[in-house]
């Protein structure tokens, strides 16, 4: 019954289950209706045809009017049942589609800043509930509005896209890369020593100072990466975005490259009198 249904019904396992079940059904009602209406005709043929002399062959017309019926119902069903299954199929593909877009940066790709605040969830859960932490990286480009202003906002889009590409291929499976808007980017770094971060947190300053030639330009520029640990530096995903700004900050002030969140980098607070 199973390769009938999947002949009938091209593409059935993309049709949801509860339509599976609807549609199977309605195609054992529909042949078994063909079945009894062709032999009821048959029986009415036959008696018709008992008194000829024709002999044996009194049984061949309605034996082939059977398989005849029991075809043509067959290829209509195929044909009604190929449209049904083609929708379901567009559906589907329409809403990973939409999925993609409700979870992905248009521009380049990476995990939006929906998917970024998700992950970031997960991972604080996973923290209280095991104890092993991770490091959050905030990546600004320094000079960016600067490329924007002298080689147009497609050379800029560009470099936001040669800079994702740099991120996603230089980070581990394992870790989030994800683009929160305009030209920032952040990585939720898993479980590393402290030492491993701020190593891989050089490396990607290096990477991301290389040139890159866009659109038949030569374009330079920095990045400043702040880093805050998790659960050392907060426990809350707010909080701990706040650190690792505040950080990525301080990097900037300095001229670029990274720096680690201290308690020092709080703005000071004074009292009015």
């Amino acid at each position: 019954m199973r390769r009938l249904t999947e002949w009938l019904i091209p593409h059935f396992r993309s049709v949801p289950e509860s339509e599976r079940s609807v549609q199977s059904r309605a195609m054992v009602v529909a042949w078994i209706g063909t079945v009894g209406f062709a032999m009821v005709l048959t029986l009415v043929e036959m008696g018709l045809e008992w008194a000829s002399p024709e002999g044996p062959r009194v049984f061949l017309r309605p034996l082939i009017f059977t398989l005849a019926a029991l075809m043509s119902t067959a290829m209509v069903m195929r044909a009604s049942y190929r449209e049904s299954a083609k929708f379901y199929v567009h559906q589907a593909v329409l809403n990973l589609a939409l999925e993609h877009q409700a979870l992905f940066d248009a521009l380049t790709d990476l995990p939006n800043r929906r998917q970024f605040h998700d992950h970031l969830k997960r991972a604080l859960e996973a923290t209280a509930v095991t104890g092993a932490g991770f490091a959050l990286l905030m990546i600004d480009l320094d000079g960016f509005k600067d490329v924007n202003d002298t080689f147009g906002h497609a050379v800029g889009d560009l470099l936001l896209q040669g800079t994702a590409t740099r991120l996603h291929t230089s980070l581990r499976p394992t870790d989030l890369v994800a683009r929160l808007g305009g030209d920032e980017f952040a990585v939720v770094f898993a479980e590393q020593p402290r030492e491993s971060v701020v190593q891989v947190a050089a490396r990607l300053v290096e990477l991301l100072g290389q040139p890159l030639t866009l659109g038949g330009q030569h374009v330079q520029v920095s990045a400043s990466i702040g880093i805050a640990q998790c659960p050392e530096h907060g426990a809350d995903g707010d909080l701990l975005m706040h650190h690792a700004d505040l950080a990525m900050y301080a990097a900037k002030r300095s001229g670029g490259s990274y720096a680690l969140y201290t308690p020092l980098m709080e703005p000071t607070r004074t009292l009015a009198a």
